[in-house]
């Protein structure tokens, strides 16, 4: 985050008398990236973590709107724009990477302890290409990549997972 602070300053200094549009491009390609990188793997699970890395880009959607009115909420500025929250596109990238690695797309390979024995839907799943969560003693383990994104991939409907090819499930995935 403190990278991510550094060139959205960097951004609000030289850019200031642009035109939103060219805000926000500049804060897509050179805020969000600091933000998100490598966010599949090391995914904030406590609140601080996660409105340390929003408050960024609430802080940049009210640079692109002009709005510095501290009763709005960055939340809602950051609707406004039409931008996802940070942490919802962590989790479908998170699944994203799960697909290709249930359909063999990505060099992804999931631990056989994970994978179901049959195609059968389980109570705990809701298709046949559900996967068996882990047991986890520890939060840490809790909330990294696999068990994590387990518990999100099994709640998923089964057109979604379904899909012939990434590009339909990320579509599929974003109207979600």
């Amino acid at each position: 985050s403190a990278k991510a602070n550094r060139s959205l300053g960097f951004i609000k200094r030289n850019l200031h008398m642009c035109k939103p549009n060219v805000k926000a491009t500049a804060y897509i390609s050179l805020v969000r990236p600091h933000l998100e990188y490598s966010s599949s793997a090391w995914n904030p699970y406590t609140q601080e973590n996660i409105n340390k890395l929003e408050s960024v880009q609430h802080r940049a959607a009210r640079f692109v709107n002009k709005n510095y009115n501290w009763n709005i909420p960055g939340a809602s500025i950051v609707d406004e724009l039409g931008w996802q929250t940070l942490e919802h596109r962590r989790r479908n990238r998170r699944l994203k990477l799960m697909f290709g690695a249930v359909n063999n797309i990505s060099g992804l390979q999931i631990p056989v302890r994970l994978q179901q024995s049959s195609g059968r839907i389980t109570t705990h799943s809701r298709h046949p290409k559900s996967l068996i969560a882990p047991h986890c003693r520890t939060d840490t383990y809790r909330h990294s990549f696999f068990p994590r994104t387990i518990r999100d991939w099994n709640t998923l409907p089964p057109e979604l997972i379904n899909c012939s090819d990434v590009n339909g499930f990320t579509r599929l995935l974003e109207h979600q």
